[in-house]
C-alpha cells in the first residue's frame, strides 16, 4: 500500500509542476523553487514509504540509474532546458545523481546506524525548505552582502526556516522535552545556515544535510534523547 502512496506521490507532485510551468503561473528562479519543493515532499513520502533502510537505498539507487539517462537524453532538447528554467547544460540530470547521493548516505547513517526515519527526515529538511528560502529572499531582499552573492537577509531566513522545520519535526514526531527540542533546532539550524553560507557550487546539496544530521546527532547525545521513537 504504502509503494502506491508514494508512486501517486510522484506522479500528482510531477502533474502539478507540469501545469504550474505550461499555465506559466510562476517563473524563473520560482519555478526551480517548486521543483525544489517537489523533490523534498517525494523524498519524505520515500522515507515514510519504505519499511527498512536497506529497501530505501536499494529503492533509489534503481530509481536514479533509470532516471539519469532519460533526463540526459531530455537535456539534449532545448524546450526540454527552457521548460524547466536550466541555468546550464545537464543541471537536471547532475542533480539527481547529487540528491540521490545525500539522500544514500542520510538513510545509511540515520536508519542503518540509529535506525530512525525521523532523524532521516529531520536531516534533510533542516536543509532544503531553508535553502529555497534562502535564494528566494535573498534575490529580492538581499541588500547586506555577506559572502558573494550570498546575504543576511538569504542567510537569516535559511536558519529560521530551518529552526522551524526541526523544531515541529521533533516536536511533533517524538515526545522529548521542549526546551532540548528547542535548542537542537537552534544548534541545527545555526549549522545548517553557516554551512549554506560557506558552500558554493551546489555543494551545499550534500554538505548541509550531512552537517545537519551530524548537528542533530551530537545535540540528541549531549541531550539524552538519541533513542527516537520514529
Amino acid at each position: 500500500m504504502k509503494s502506491w502512496v508514494l508512486a501517486i506521490t510522484v506522479m500528482v507532485a510531477i502533474l502539478i509542476a507540469v501545469i504550474v510551468r505550461i499555465k506559466n503561473w510562476v517563473q524563473g528562479e520560482w519555478f526551480r523553487k517548486l521543483l525544489h519543493f517537489v523533490c523534498l515532499i517525494i523524498l519524505g513520502v520515500w522515507v515514510w514509504s519504505h519499511e527498512t533502510w536497506w529497501e530505501s537505498v536499494i529503492g533509489m539507487l534503481l530509481f536514479v540509474i533509470v532516471l539519469f539517462p532519460v533526463l540526459k537524453v531530455l537535456e539534449r532538447r532545448k524546450w526540454f532546458e527552457k521548460f524547466l528554467a536550466a541555468r546550464k547544460k545537464g543541471e537536471l540530470a547532475n542533480s539527481l545523481l547529487i540528491v540521490g547521493g545525500m539522500f544514500i548516505i542520510i538513510t545509511l547513517c540515520c536508519q542503518g546506524l540509529f535506525e530512525s526515519k525521523l532523524l532521516t527526515i529531520a536531516s534533510i529538511y533542516a536543509w532544503g525548505p531553508g535553502d529555497a528560502a534562502a535564494a528566494l529572499i535573498g534575490k529580492k531582499f538581499g541588500k547586506h552582502k555577506l559572502r558573494g552573492e550570498k546575504s543576511l537577509e538569504g542567510t537569516l531566513a535559511m536558519f529560521l526556516t530551518s529552526f522551524a522545520c526541526v523544531f515541529l519535526l521533533l516536536l511533533l514526531g517524538s515526545e522529548f522535552p521542549l526546551v532540548p527540542v528547542i535548542i537542537t533546532a537552534i544548534v541545527t539550524a545555526d549549522v545548517a545556515a553557516a554551512t549554506e553560507l560557506y558552500s558554493k557550487n551546489g555543494n551545499d546539496t550534500i554538505i548541509c544535510p550531512v552537517a545537519s544530521m551530524i548537528a542533530l546527532i551530537v545535540m540528541l547525545c549531549v541531550t539524552g534523547n538519541l533513542a527516537l521513537p520514529f
